[in-house]
Parts: C-alpha cells; structure tokens; sequence
C-alpha cells in the first residue's frame, strides 16, 4: 500500500500529459485524408485497359486521342439520370480532352442469340437500345452533345423511337444520322450492342447504375440518390481533375482546356472526408 501522503495521477491527468502529442497525430492524419486525392490511386478493380472501343471508324479514331469517360446506367434508373445530367454540365468544357460513353446494366441470357434482361423491364432494355443506336451512329463531333440528348430522352418514354427523334432533332443530329439511329434500334444491330454492353457489365462485376469510369478505371458509384466509393471525390472539379490528370499522363503535356475547366471548377476533397477531419480535430479540441 503507498503511503498517504503518495498521489497516483488520475487518467484524466494522464490523458492531459499526451494532449499536445495527440493533437499533432491528429492533425498529421487530417493532413494525409486532404491529400490523399493527389496521390496516384491503383485500382482495386481488374485492369481494364483502355476501353473497348465500338461504333464507327472515325468515333474510335477520336476516342483514341481522348480520355474515356464511361457511365454504367439504366435507362429507367433515376440515379443514372442524375449522373448524366451532373456529368453533363462539366464535360462540354473538355471536348478535346474526353469522350464520354454510356455502357448499360443488363443479364446477357443467352450469348447465341444475344438475348439479354434488364432489371426494369422491356421497356427498359428498349430504351437501352434506343440509347446505344444514337451513341454508335452519332458523330464524333457530336459526343459532346450525346449526355444532353439522354437527358432530354429520359423525360419521355425511353421505348418510343418518336422520343428519341425529337430529343436528336434538338440536340441538332443530322437527318440522316436519326435515320441510321432508328433504323439500329429496330433491328439487329441493337441486341448485338446491349448484348456486348452487357458482357463488359459482367467483365467488369457492375452492380450499381451510375457506376462511373475514368480512363478505365471505377472512380465512384452513385446509388441510391448519393455518391459513395468515390475516393478522390465526387464534385465537378474532382471529376476533372482526374480527367485532366489521365490525359497528362497519356500525352505528356496538360491541355489548355484542362486549367480553364480547374478554374472554373476549383477542387475540394469528398465531403465525407471533410466531414471526418472535422470531427477529428473536435475530438481532441
């Protein structure tokens, strides 16, 4: 037994001792969730490579120049709306930097005959078809209209070729590429389009619609009317920083566009990231 007059430091004090310590701990470990998004990332996810490229000749000779921005949706998913209206907004403003595709949720059933389901229904792989006819024949000067075409085309009935006339009417699309659009969707080359979309999905193991992917690489998901799994954040000025940042890597020289677009566009970390620093430095204020 101590002596009476011996005092033993409560945990209290003891906790005051190592204050300032844990304050620089914490502050280091803030530091590192900042800046963590200018780190180089190595994907979890397979390496997928470039993306596979389809439609006409000179689509695939300007893809190749471009980095490849892939939404995995639904036509009939409120979540993939959401997503190709966001990405919308923003890409116009790097039209010799990205080149945007949507790929499409689907269960191929049958690889002979290219039979595939759709979560939602015909209707939906209807639309999905509509969708990739447009995107297969659309010009490549034109891809940077292609997400506001689907935004008009999802307001409507996403099965009905009338719809997607009038949404490629207003974007502009030449009468003859609309010809060549409709014509896919009512045939053949449609099951075979959804039918390739669908393998890649499975290849690829996406679950979730919007499923996004930047030079293909998975960079986020949004699901359930919110963003998650999106390291390296999910604002516009993130999504181009890692647009901007592969096609440096590619070309070796950044493009003019890219800083006006930063400009425009400032980045600032995931606000979950924010959120936890936050609550971090509170925790030992």
């Amino acid at each position: 037994m101590l002596p009476s007059s011996t005092h033993r430091p409560g945990r209290s004090s003891r906790l005051a001792q190592f204050r300032p310590q844990l304050m620089v701990l914490c502050v280091f470990v803030l530091g590192l969730f900042l800046l963590w998004p200018s780190v180089p990332k190595y994907s979890s996810q397979p390496a997928a490579g470039k993306p596979q490229a389809r439609g006409s000749s000179k689509q695939q000779a300007s893809a190749a120049d471009k980095v490849a921005v892939e939404l995995f949706v639904m036509s009939l998913c409120p979540d993939a709306k959401f997503c190709e209206n966001h990405f919308s907004k923003f890409l116009k403003q790097l039209p010799t930097v990205a080149f945007v595709r949507t790929e499409y949720i689907a269960t191929l059933v049958d690889n002979t005959t290219a039979a595939v389901t759709c979560p939602h229904g015909k209707v939906e792989c209807e639309g999905n078809k509509l969708q990739m006819c447009v995107q297969a024949h659309l010009p490549a000067d034109k891809n940077i209209d292609y997400l506001d075409i689907l935004k008009c085309h999802s307001q409507g009935d996403v099965s009905k070729p009338a719809e997607m006339k009038l949404c490629m009417t207003a974007s502009g699309v030449p009468a003859a590429v609309q010809e060549k659009a409709l014509a896919c969707a009512s045939g053949p080359e449609a099951d075979q389009l959804l039918a390739q979309s669908a393998k890649l999905v499975t290849d690829r193991e996406v679950k979730r619609s919007c499923t996004v992917y930047i030079d293909g690489k998975r960079r986020c998901i949004r699901d359930g009317a919110r963003w998650y799994d999106c390291p390296e954040g999910d604002t516009a000025g993130a999504f181009i920083r890692q647009i901007c940042d592969a096609h440096k890597a590619s070309t070796g020289s950044a493009a003019p566009e890219c800083a006006a677009a930063m400009a425009a566009n400032p980045f600032s970390p995931a606000p979950s990231v924010k959120a936890a620093g936050t609550r971090l430095l509170r925790a030992f204020a």
